[in-house]
């Protein structure tokens, strides 16, 4: 979920540097805008006051006709309202007729206010396109949230999946397929974020000092022998350029961890080193459940050992069960999408009043409707009658991927350190 609250940092302080920027800058003519908008309406107002007379006019004249054919009807006429119904179609048709001069007269003064805000254009034009693309990229921005939520929702569920004990041979290796992932982790016990952020660390690694590394994290692997498991990945995998190699395990379930290195690579990281980073980095993480923690620091503490840089500072460590969990988390971020959708919304209709978007519908609304439509009759219900009556593919495989992957040959002689907790 870092990277979906990230996106809402940077949504929030660009769309609201806009919001505030364009209204800091339309200022100076808003005063002079709101005072033309209101002589439009006034306009508007006399305008439909004039029609509403004739309209009620209308009303009144339709009712003294009726009256006045009535007297005249006979007995059949009275009982099918023959002349009635084509009276009222006559004010029917006079009403709609007084209304599209209504509407042609509202055109014009909306034309007259058009020509007139030609300043109003540029801001319509820069509030229209900016909430129009706010709301987009926000609903954008809220599909990749629940995407990571999906994700997350998998990493959290792995221990409730068919328990699976590792073999070397079987274990996935994305590496042979893109050069660019080191990581494989068939069991989901780090989150898809974490992965992504391991293999670029461990990239660089590759490029700068040409170490090609593995990272294995399963729940279980078969008889709880890691020093063979990762051994075994030296073998069959030849991890390593000229037996550069690093190969580090982490069997969750098992509480175990193995660090091994390359038979090159004994003499920089050497098995002390191995098992003292573990014991500063990884194992507090364990006991406190944060897999993802541990990792990122071990492998970060790894590399800036190997670039002889100063090892990074561990934050305090919050064991899991005392966090909010990532549940509660679930629905805060797409509900604060969800209301600055509304907030677009409201927005919108905050500025058709203020920039006068919105005068042919004030125009309109300030018309009497047509006094001439038949009122519907209610016959009662239609009755219509009835009859009785947590997992992963298995990527693995040997050959290069289309970016290069594939190891180089290397072997470990069984340098490294495992640690337990």
């Amino acid at each position: 979920m870092e990277t979906a609250w990230t996106i809402f940092s940077l949504y929030v302080i660009i769309f609201g540097s806009l919001i505030a920027g364009g209204l800091y800058a339309e200022r100076s003519s808003n005063n002079e805008r709101q005072a033309l908008i209101r002589n439009k309406k006034n306009k508007l107002k006399a305008c439909a006051q004039k029609y509403n007379i004739q309209i009620k006019s209308l009303e009144q004249s339709y009712k003294e006709d009726k009256k006045a054919l009535r007297t005249k009807q006979n007995i059949f006429q009275k009982l099918t309202g023959q002349n009635t119904t084509s009276l009222r179609r006559e004010y029917q048709s006079r009403y709609t007729h007084e209304k599209k001069q209504y509407t042609n007269e509202v055109r014009q003064i909306i034309h007259e206010w058009n020509a007139q805000g030609k300043n109003n254009r540029k801001w319509t034009i820069y509030w229209k396109g900016l909430i129009v693309i706010g709301a987009i990229v926000s609903l954008g921005a809220c599909t990749h949230a629940l995407d990571e939520i999906g994700e997350d929702e998998d990493y959290l569920s792995y221990s409730n999946t068919t328990e699976h004990y590792w073999r070397a041979e079987d274990i996935p290796m994305p590496h042979l397929k893109d050069g660019r992932r080191y990581v494989s982790n068939p069991d989901s016990i780090i989150s898809q974020e974490t992965v992504s952020r391991l293999d670029a660390k461990l990239k660089q690694l590759d490029d700068s000092l040409g170490i090609e590394s593995v990272v294995a994290v399963v729940s279980h692997v078969e008889g709880a022998d890691i020093e063979g498991f990762a051994q075994k990945i030296f073998d069959i995998y030849k991890v390593g350029k000229k037996d550069y190699g690093l190969v580090m395990v982490l069997a969750y379930d098992d509480h175990k961890f193995r660090t091994q290195t390359g038979r090159a690579l004994e003499a920089e990281l050497t098995d002390v080193e191995c098992f003292r980073l573990q014991e500063h980095y990884l194992i507090p993480s364990m006991k406190a459940e944060l897999p993802d923690s541990g990792l990122i620091y071990m492998v970060d503490a790894i590399y800036n050992t190997l670039q002889g840089k100063e090892l990074p500072e561990m934050a305090e460590l919050t064991p899991k069960s005392s966090t909010s969990s990532d549940d509660e988390d679930v629905p805060l971020l797409p509900f604060l999408y969800l209301v600055i959708l509304i907030g677009w919304g409201i927005m919108y209709y905050a500025m058709a009043s203020r920039l006068g978007w919105n005068l042919m519908a004030y125009a309109l609304g300030m018309l009497r409707p047509n006094p001439f439509v038949e009122k519907s009759h209610y016959t009662g219900p239609v009755i219509i009658g009835t009859g009785g009556g947590r997992s992963s593919g298995f990527g693995g495989g040997f050959g290069g991927g289309s970016f290069g992957g594939g190891f180089s040959g290397g072997s470990s002689g069984g340098g490294g350190a495992t640690s337990s907790w």
